[in-house]
């Protein structure tokens, strides 16, 4: 009789849920970092998605993708883009305090999707943390 208040449960609430778990897993001075970039991807999901983005994220959820890889990369994606464009360093080469909390959480969501076995070590120093460092070494 009620069950239009009965929700059902859906990749998109699992994938809320799941940014708000991982705000908990920060490292040691990057919990307010992080919880920011949680919330703002959490924001995007909940007010910018269109159907399509909804679909499309419901598709890689069926296909295997879990909530946590798709957390834990747009992390490092987003990190790896700050730490490159020069808006946290104090000079050519050197990361400002806030630089390095981004490193931090840059480097701990390489480690989680390693744990997790989205990656091989040697893929992720090759592939994903070399060609950062040379950024950040190369960027003013």
């Amino acid at each position: 009789m009620f069950d239009w208040l009965k929700r059902k449960d859906t990749a998109i609430d699992a994938l809320l849920r799941h940014l708000e778990a991982c705000k908990n897993q920060a490292p040691k001075g990057t919990r307010q970092l992080l919880a920011k970039l949680l919330d703002a991807l959490s924001d995007a999901v909940q007010n910018q998605w269109t159907r399509q983005h909804v679909k499309n994220y419901a598709a890689q959820v069926a296909q295997g993708e879990t909530h946590e890889k798709f957390i834990y990369d747009h992390i490092m994606k987003t990190c790896g883009d700050i730490l490159q464009s020069g808006k946290v360093h104090a000079c050519r080469g050197v990361l400002n305090d806030e630089g390095m909390q981004y490193l931090g959480l840059f480097n701990h969501a390489i480690d989680r999707l390693i744990s997790l076995g989205c990656y091989t070590q040697d893929w992720a120093e090759e592939y994903l943390r070399a060609p950062v460092q040379k950024g950040i070494l190369e960027t003013d």
